[in-house]
């Protein structure tokens, strides 16, 4: 009677750490405990590919206040393409914005420079803002969003 009680609890411990553990498998990807976290991850891992290869398809995930800026991006991703990039942070500040710091080489900047971009969600729709003065009140509201500067070794202050 005390071996069933015993082992009936021991495949009950079982069961339920296997349903609350930290990670999930799905389609072979682990994936974290905090799928939003990995949904952002995963978008801004994209904006920069097409960063690589695309300006006009990477500018669909950005938002530019208006179509100079737009033009404007489009003009300097097409004269100093991106060549390689590393994202160096990655930090959820709210449930709706995440703060990321990215190295990047490109044609302006062999040695590379580094940027902070941010990954905003409204109305369930991410977007990418590529620094703090352009972030919409409804994502900052209540946080205490540090003035980040691009920096690198060949900027002059």
């Amino acid at each position: 009677m005390r071996k069933k009680l015993l082992c009936t609890i021991l495949i009950a411990l079982l069961v339920i750490s296997m349903f609350s553990g930290c990670q999930l498998e799905q389609n072979g990807i682990e994936k974290p405990y905090d799928a939003a976290y990995y949904d952002v991850s995963q978008f801004y891992v994209q904006y920069m590919e097409f960063t690589m290869r695309d300006a006009a398809h990477a500018a669909k995930f950005c938002y530019f206040e208006d179509e100079t800026a737009k033009e404007l991006y489009l003009q300097s991703a097409q004269k100093y393409p991106t060549i390689s990039y590393e994202i160096i942070r990655f930090e959820k500040l709210s449930d709706f914005l995440w703060v990321i710091e990215v190295h990047v080489t490109d044609g302006m900047h062999p040695n590379g420079v580094y940027f902070v971009n941010y990954v905003g969600i409204i109305d369930n729709n991410m977007m990418v803002y590529r620094n703090s003065r352009k972030l919409p009140a409804a994502l900052t509201e209540g946080l205490e969003i540090e003035d980040y500067e691009v920096h690198g070794p060949d900027i002059v202050k």
